[in-house]
């Protein structure tokens, strides 16, 4: 099997993973019933991330092993899917941060490095970045991941700002 395919499917456990801390975060105060507008937006980031990444892990190694003789075309497909992800992903923050739904700092840097790593995925995609293009695909999946854990931890933040204290129980 492909070195790189190995490294993609150690992606999509951890994202599997993270994905499945999404319970915790609901446990917590049962927070699902009472999300204000940051939690619901990092809530749909953590979700669309860990599954993007999930996704796109596998469909990577997948290709990887079906197309190994043509493996460029495997990165081309692969880079136009990530791509796609990301102009979703951060499109959506951007457009979030513009109306001041989300915290602002965050997500602009985030949507930022979320849009520029879309259109380098693109580029790759578009055979511009040849030698690169493997590069560019696990470093973006990289990067989604990275969102994962960014969305994870304000949810977890603000899941335990909203806990009692031990003066209020």
């Amino acid at each position: 099997m492909n070195a790189y395919a190995l490294v993609l499917l150690a992606f999509a456990q951890v994202a599997a993973t993270l994905t499945g801390f999404i319970g915790v975060v609901f446990v917590l105060g049962e927070r699902s019933r009472h999300l204000n507008t940051d939690e619901s937006s990092a809530l749909f980031h953590f979700l669309f991330s860990a599954l993007s990444a999930l996704f796109v892990s596998l469909f990577a190694a997948l290709l990887l092993v079906y197309l190994a003789s043509e493996e460029h075309l495997a990165w081309r497909i692969c880079n136009g899917l990530s791509g796609l992800i990301h102009l979703i992903g951060g499109g959506r923050l951007a457009v979030e941060t513009l109306g001041q739904k989300t915290g602002i700092q965050r997500a602009f840097v985030t949507s930022s490095i979320g849009l520029g790593t879309a259109g380098v995925s693109f580029m790759a995609a578009a055979g511009y970045l040849t030698q690169e293009e493997a590069l560019i695909f696990m470093l973006a999946t990289l990067w989604t991941l990275g969102v994962t854990v960014i969305a994870f931890v304000s949810l977890l933040t603000s899941a335990s700002s909203g806990l009692p204290t031990e003066s209020e129980t």
